[in-house]
């Protein structure tokens, strides 16, 4: 079947000016889709404190507007001599979707951290209730810093 040229320029147009207001609409939607889940440890050095008792670790987290947070963690981790000492602490999480910013004070049982490298981990649970369904889970980051 031979397709008549003169019905060829028009349907292209027509593709074209369909292609032509269809593709801002789509990159519209990314624009408005909620923020994902992500925690982050952005520093690459903490300092000891009480003698290297407790360390202060900053943790950023996002999750969008309406998830149900159901909390966050943090854990550093060190080798010294020939244990590995870890602190821990549990944090509150508010999902708002804007990054939000807490301070954590990590404090170690028995021996005290020492100067060197360690490893920092934060996770959060969040669910969402919103659309059946229903998901959870768990967004977890880990990064190794200096404690000085």
């Amino acid at each position: 079947m031979k397709i008549k040229s003169w019905l060829a320029v028009p349907a292209v147009l027509i593709l074209g000016a369909g292609l032509t207001l269809a593709i801002p609409a789509m990159s519209a939607v990314g624009q408005s889709s909620p923020p994902a889940v992500a925690v982050q440890i952005k520093v690459n050095s903490v300092a000891l404190l009480g003698g290297g008792l407790a360390v202060k670790l900053p943790v950023r987290y996002i999750c969008p507007t309406g998830d149900n947070a159901q909390g966050g963690s943090a854990q550093l981790s060190e080798a010294v001599h020939k244990a590995i000492l870890t602190a821990t602490a549990q944090f509150p999480v508010t999902c708002n979707g804007t990054f939000q910013h807490i301070d954590l004070v990590l404090y170690v049982q028995g021996q005290s951290f020492k100067p060197g490298t360690a490893l920092a981990a934060a996770s959060i649970y969040v669910c969402n209730y919103s659309v059946y369904p229903y998901s959870c889970s768990t967004t977890s980051a880990a990064h190794s810093l200096v404690l000085t």
